[in-house]
């Protein structure tokens, strides 16, 4: 749970709805602890993590529109997390990275310059699709949805702009709520 006087926050995108319809259509074949819902798909660029609420209104109210083109995204195959080790979380990647990353270090500047450092994480743009609980799996089941999955490709999409969210943490998992939208251009 989130502790009083904190906000916990993330900057993301969001595909198109017929984009996530087919990452939608990828939720077979597996009993996962919980598949993400679709409302929840979004791809976190830079994650805050729980800040002091005064902070986060600096954050909210210091944010500005980005100087960038709004950039077209593509997804395409999956993977898991961690890469070695059990699985704990299936995702669909990017087919190119350097729009993203091109989008994280416009954030990471603007965050600078409201006096929040750069987390020093490095970027792994991905939309996760299912959790597979704590311990993790490492079986044939989630080999099988991994082979069967690896060609997934979705069309190219532009987006719009990113989003500051506020993620609500709750026992089935996580809500997050639309903060303000920074737009590209």
């Amino acid at each position: 749970m989130t502790t009083h006087g904190m906000r916990r926050l993330f900057l993301a995108v969001r595909p198109p709805d017929d984009v996530l319809l087919e990452v939608d259509s990828l939720q077979w074949g597996l009993d996962p602890q919980r598949w993400i819902d679709f409302d929840q798909y979004h791809i976190t660029l830079r994650f805050l993590g729980d800040v002091h609420e005064r902070i986060a209104e600096t954050i909210e109210q210091g944010l500005v529109d980005l100087p960038l083109p709004a950039p077209t995204l593509q997804l395409q195959g999956v993977g898991h997390f961690p890469p070695r080790g059990q699985p704990r979380v299936l995702w669909v990647g990017l087919r190119d990275d350097a729009p993203a990353l091109q989008i994280r270090e416009a954030l990471d500047a603007q965050l600078g310059r409201l006096g929040i450092p750069n987390d020093g994480r490095r970027l792994q743009p991905h939309l996760t699709v299912a959790r597979l609980g704590a311990a993790g799996r490492r079986d044939s089941a989630v080999a099988d949805w991994l082979g069967a999955r690896g060609l997934f490709r979705s069309r190219p999409f532009e987006v719009p702009s990113v989003v500051l969210y506020r993620s609500h943490l709750r026992p089935e998992g996580s809500i997050y709520e639309r903060v303000r939208s920074l737009r590209f251009g």
